[in-house]
């Protein structure tokens, strides 16, 4: 958004002024939801966002500050606080370049490997840590009830298949 809050859609390439262009919407039900006001039953593209994995000075990774930003960047990684899309354990293979980065695992030789044995015990501890989250809110609506509102509803499904998206890919890694 700018400041007077129009959004603003940059085009990943050039085009006349008129001509007609299309705007991919093959996005999770959470950006459906946030930006567009819906979401969709089945959509193939959903996962769950996942924040928070951050690296900071006091991980091993960052001991080497040069080789750190030289790896993030080799990944093409942007942030030392990146985010992710999860779904299952296919989609933890970034997670796990990521914190082999941020703990200092193995050499960059070994950043473009799947998920291996030194770094799964970090990304079940990290996905243990973020699903706990789910039970400390104690949530007890029920995303189906009639006396809530359908916006309300919506967002009671999408964090609930969000919390499955977690539980399913810690449930592969284990």
């Amino acid at each position: 958004m700018d400041e007077s809050n129009r959004v603003i859609t940059k085009a990943p390439l050039s085009f006349r002024a008129g001509e007609q262009i299309f705007e991919n919407y093959g996005q999770p039900n959470h950006i459906y939801f946030t930006y567009h006001g819906f979401s969709l039953e089945s959509n193939s593209y959903d996962c769950a966002r996942w924040t928070g994995l951050v690296i900071n000075s006091q991980d091993k990774g960052y001991q080497n500050i040069t080789d750190m930003r030289l790896r993030l960047s080799r990944l093409d990684f942007t942030s030392l606080s990146p985010s992710f899309c999860i779904r299952d354990g296919s989609s933890l293979n970034r997670v796990a370049q990521f914190l082999r980065i941020k703990y200092g695992l193995h050499s960059e030789e070994y950043d473009d490997s799947p998920l291996t044995g030194d770094v799964i015990p970090y990304i079940q501890r990290h996905l243990q840590e973020r699903l706990r989250r789910y039970t400390l809110t104690k949530r007890t609506l029920d995303h189906n009830e009639s006396r809530y509102a359908n916006a309300i509803k919506t967002m009671i499904a999408i964090v609930e298949k969000e919390k499955h998206y977690f539980e399913t890919a810690l449930n592969e890694v284990s």
